[in-house]
Parts: C-alpha cells; structure tokens; sequence
C-alpha cells in the first residue's frame, strides 16, 4: 500500500472502459522483465505474476479487478489496495523484485555473521573443554547455541548461549562450568526450574 498511494483512485464507470484499460495494462505487464505471466480470468479480472528468479524460488500471482465502488484496484490474498494512476502498475514489479533483494541480501549479511559468531564461540568452548577436561555436545540453533556438558553418564548440564550476547556470556561460562561441575563432584545435586509467577508461588523470604 505505500506505493499505490494518490488523491483519487481510478474509476471505471463502463464495461467497454474496463476493456480497453485492461488489454493496454496487460499489453505494458508482458514486456516487463519480472512479469512471467499475464491472463485474463473467468470473471474478466486481470492477473499477473511476479517473479525473482529460480535461485531465489520467488513467484506469486496480483490480480487486478474493480471493486463495488467502481474503483480500479490490485491485491494479492486478502491486500487490497486502489490503483491512482496506471504509472503505479507498470512500476511495482520492479519494486517487489528491489524489496525481495533486500531481504535476501539482509538475510545473507545475517547468516554471514551468525556463522562468524558460532565458530568463535565453537573454538572457545573447546578451549574450555580441554582446560576442565569435559566432554561435551554443541548443537546449533536459530538464535543461540546450545553447549551441553556431560556430568556423568545419564546427567548433563545445559547452557544456552545467545548469538547476540555470546561474548559477554562466554566470560564466565568457563567459572560457571568449572564450579557447577566442582558441586556435583562434592555430592551437590540443585536443578533450576521455570515456574510461572503468582501460580504454585513459594512463599520468599528475604533478610534485611
């Protein structure tokens, strides 16, 4: 909706008017790169397809109608939005495929870094892991790695290292293991639970 914007949508007041508008804007949709396909539907609606490329894996199909109000619009699913100058139809494929390449290119810039801070976060964990002697299982995920230590066979302990915070995570993870791991050798057994607040709550006890 930000593109098709203007002061008064296109009205289309008779059928010979649609008819003529529409063969001229499918005439200007087929000779545009992006457009891979324009037909007439059953109802005499227009539709047009856009894609990006079959790397990318992009396609999806605009149909252009006129609505109760006899104004000339475009949408996709249940976006609609109404058409103020036929300009706005021949440029907004083009302006897809430019929003497309940006989230494309913004989400490789993202993977890039991510994988950047996994192998960081990867190599110092298995410093630790030769300095405290530990075994230990890195699994990956969207937002965090999950670095699982073994304590004993059928006993581990889990630590959730966030992307966006790992470097000042990993400064004490080492103590944290080293620690945890010193308690559970000495006969110390503590588990940390989530619970919702104000359901099944413990009656807290602070000192002053």
């Amino acid at each position: 909706q930000s593109h098709f914007i203007g002061e008064q949508p296109i009205l289309i007041t008779n059928n010979d008017q649609r008819k003529v508008l529409f063969s001229q804007i499918k005439k200007s949709l087929q000779h545009l790169p992006n457009v891979q396909d324009c037909y007439f539907t059953q109802k005499d609606n227009l539709n047009f397809v856009v894609y990006l490329t079959s790397e990318r894996g992009y396609s999806d199909t605009f149909y252009i109608e006129i609505n109760k109000k006899n104004e000339l619009t475009i949408g996709i699913y249940r976006f609609e939005s109404c058409i103020y100058d036929i300009k706005q139809i021949t440029t907004f494929p083009q302006k897809i495929v430019d929003a497309l390449n940006s989230v494309y290119l913004n989400d490789k810039k993202r993977e890039k870094i991510r994988a950047i801070k996994h192998t960081a976060i990867l190599a110092k964990i298995q410093e630790i892991a030769k300095e405290e002697n530990i075994e230990y299982c890195a699994v990956e995920q969207k937002t965090k790695l999950k670095l699982m230590v073994l304590l004993r066979p059928g006993q581990r302990l889990e630590i959730d290292i966030p992307y966006a915070t790992f470097q000042s995570t990993l400064k004490n993870i080492q103590k944290a293991i080293h620690s945890i791991i010193e308690l559970r050798n000495e006969g110390l057994s503590f588990k940390i639970r989530g619970y919702v607040p104000g359901h099944d709550e413990p009656l807290w006890e602070k000192c002053e």
